[in-house]
């Protein structure tokens, strides 16, 4: 028998081998097993195919669940095993899978397309102190507005249509980032409530004190998802009302989900 040799026909180099083949073999599907903890089971769209029916019944089977600890208390657990939310008020554009959606209503209350939101926890986003990350101004007064920017309290705030849609009577800031992220607005009569405008889509024209907001029309901001807690707004809200203003920059004008070019001179309609 030869040196390193177990037997006449299997030595310690061949054992080795099969060892890294049943190794490999098992973390090639470990990995691919946990990578199925989000995004899956894949789900098709195509009319009167079943979930049962979709694509991913040739994949490994999703790993089992798992639970995380979160920051600041509390679990979360992956795979998600609640059922997925479906589209709701909306027909497919066309008949091959993925087609966009149409919207049979208002695509903006629906949250579809551009308007869409994530269903984030309904818990306000803290700091790594456990404190909340967005607060309006009046709260911190050791915080202001740099006096080399436009001070947008007391500004108009207009719609993308010219007409007033209210006033801004707070800013909100991010404590971590120290930047405003949300202009709270008092719409008038009859409405008469408080929104929160999200900074990234306002101009400031400090000329004629004004805060622009290109998103939406004025008869658009009563429509503006609310919160539930005043001085308050939790991770679910933050993302409804920027699904809102994100889908008002396509729907927020009748013209605007229209081609931009339209037909061609001459061109069959």
């Amino acid at each position: 028998m030869l040196r390193g040799s177990l037997t006449g026909y299997v030595d310690i180099a061949q054992v080795t081998l099969y060892v890294f083949w049943a190794f490999f073999a098992g973390l090639i599907f470990y990995l691919q097993r946990e990578s199925h903890r989000e995004g899956y089971p894949l789900l098709t769209d195509i009319p009167g195919q079943t979930d049962q029916e979709s694509v991913n019944d040739l994949v490994p089977t999703s790993a089992p669940v798992k639970r995380f600890k979160l920051f600041h208390g509390g679990f979360t657990y992956t795979p998600d095993t609640s059922p997925p939310r479906k589209p709701e008020n909306a027909i497919p554009a066309a008949w091959f899978p993925g087609a966009p959606l149409d919207p049979l209503g208002d695509a903006l209350v629906d949250g579809l397309g551009p308007a869409s939101y994530a269903f984030r926890a309904d818990e306000p986003d803290l700091d790594t102190e456990g404190e909340l990350r967005y607060i309006p101004l009046r709260s911190k007064p050791e915080y202001h507005v740099d006096t080399r920017l436009p001070n947008p309290i007391g500004m108009n705030v207009v719609g993308v249509d010219g007409v007033r849609a209210g006033t801004c009577i707070d800013v909100w800031i991010d404590v971590i980032e120290n930047e405003v992220v949300f202009l709270e607005v008092a719409l008038p009569e009859p409405v008469s409530r408080r929104v929160l405008v999200p900074a990234p889509f306002v101009r400031y024209r400090p000329r004629t004190n004004t805060a622009s907001v290109r998103a939406l029309a004025a008869e658009r901001f009563p429509g503006i998802p609310g919160t539930r807690i005043e001085g308050r707004v939790t991770r679910l809200e933050e993302d409804k009302i920027l699904g809102y203003f994100g889908g008002g920059a396509f729907y927020g004008m009748p013209r605007r989900p229209g081609p931009a070019l339209g037909p061609l001179p001459g061109a069959p309609l």
